[in-house]
């Protein structure tokens, strides 16, 4: 049984890169239809077992943010915004969860990367044949693949760029390699399709990892990634639309006018509604609600301290920040080239989060249920091994 719940949970992950293309009536995106199933068939394994994983403090801070996320509701300024975003924190509870209890050995969280990384090409595929097939751009030569949201779609490719490099770097079988090797340049001309800026800069920290990889290399192997990566830009410089590059390169201009993509009046507008609100926030997802009378178009938050230092408080805050701090000193312990994976995910997500309101999708929280089942095994580890030191000193057997 828990095979079978392991392998729906593989499923869940896989479909999260594209989980807007299949809308199932009733339940909602293909992502919510599997992860449904993901949960019963967990609550069966735990039942068949008998056993439930204990949590680390890692996960116990995973679990407190999001349960004051849903505790929020309570008090919102805007119930039906909440009403919405509630059961999406609901269930990436479930879902951390169900990524503690099932993947407890370094091979299910390869697997579960591998899962992402799949999910992720398949997104890679649909956009880049929108491009030649004729498929509607956004403003400024921006495209979008599977229902996805450009910038939700560019950070995605971003992560997975890093995760590719993980696994091209330990794949053993060498076909497996130039496969995971192709596909580092099918999501970079993914990133770049979304127009996304900051998706863009994101994909440049996950980039950081490729030297810790190409050290690891054989040198036939070495030379043949400087080759892919000249195909690379050969092919970017091919795919990608003139709109699109100019989009790109209008990136240093924002910054130097503090428009950021007309993201700076949002800022603002939150600041001050985060001021008059400071303790326990307005409302899981009412950050909408809360600027619309100060703003014209679009208000979503685009970062995600602002979204939930607005929504949740300085408690919401706290439990972000205690979170962020104890991954990145897990990750300390990691060895050394996990550790490396860890800490450029978090670099790549924190490239993110200051341009995207992304602390409720399903990547965010993948990311960090991966993370904290790498450092939560850790440290049990650390103290079994403590503890076993300890009884041996008592009994007089070290000496």
């Amino acid at each position: 049984m828990t095979r079978l719940a392991f392998l729906s949970l593989w499923l869940l992950v896989f479909t999260i890169p594209w989980q807007n293309a299949l809308v199932v009536e009733a339940f909602g995106t293909i992502a919510r239809l599997v992860g449904v199933l993901a949960f019963g068939l967990t609550i069966l394994s735990v039942i068949a077992d008998g056993k439930i994983r204990p949590l680390s403090v890692i996960q116990m801070l995973i679990m407190l943010f999001l349960v004051w996320a849903v505790l929020t509701s309570a008090w919102t300024i805007s119930p039906v915004s909440s009403e919405s975003r509630v059961p999406t924190y609901v269930q990436l509870l479930l879902m951390v969860w169900m990524i503690w209890q099932l993947t407890s050995t370094p091979e299910r969280q390869r697997s579960i990367v591998k899962a992402f990384v799949l999910g992720t090409t398949v997104s890679a595929i649909v956009i880049i044949w929108n491009r030649f097939a004729g498929g509607v751009a956004l403003d400024a030569g921006r495209y979008q693949a599977a229902g996805m949201a450009t910038n939700e779609l560019g950070y995605m490719f971003a992560l997975g760029l890093a995760m590719c490099c993980y696994l091209a770097a330990t794949e053993q079988r060498a076909w497996m390699f130039w496969f995971y090797a192709s596909l580092l340049g099918a999501f970079q001309v993914g990133v770049l399709l979304t127009g996304s800026r900051g998706a863009t800069v994101a994909s440049a920290v996950a980039w950081l990892f490729l030297p810790w990889v190409f050290v690891r290399l054989k040198v036939y192997k070495k030379g043949a990634a400087v080759a892919l990566l000249a195909g690379l830009v050969t092919a970017a410089l091919a795919i990608v639309p003139p709109t699109t590059w100019q989009r790109l390169g209008e990136t240093g201009t924002e910054i130097q006018t503090g428009s950021f993509s007309r993201r700076g009046p949002i800022w603002q507008a939150g600041w001050e509604v985060f001021q008059n609100n400071p303790i326990a926030g307005i409302g899981a997802g009412a950050f909408n609600a809360s600027v619309a009378g100060k703003l014209v178009g679009a208000t979503a938050p685009h970062n995600v301290f602002l979204a939930v230092g607005v929504e949740m408080g300085l408690v919401g805050l706290a439990l972000l920040a205690g979170l962020l701090l104890c991954l990145f000193l897990g990750c300390r312990q990691l060895p050394r080239f996990e550790r490396r994976l860890a800490l450029i995910l978090m670099m790549t997500w924190g490239m993110a989060s200051m341009a995207s309101n992304c602390e409720y999708k399903k990547e965010t929280w993948l990311v960090f249920g991966l993370l904290s089942v790498q450092v939560g095994n850790r440290l049990r580890m650390g103290m079994e091994v403590r503890r076993s030191s300890a009884t041996i000193d008592e009994k007089g057997f070290a000496y």
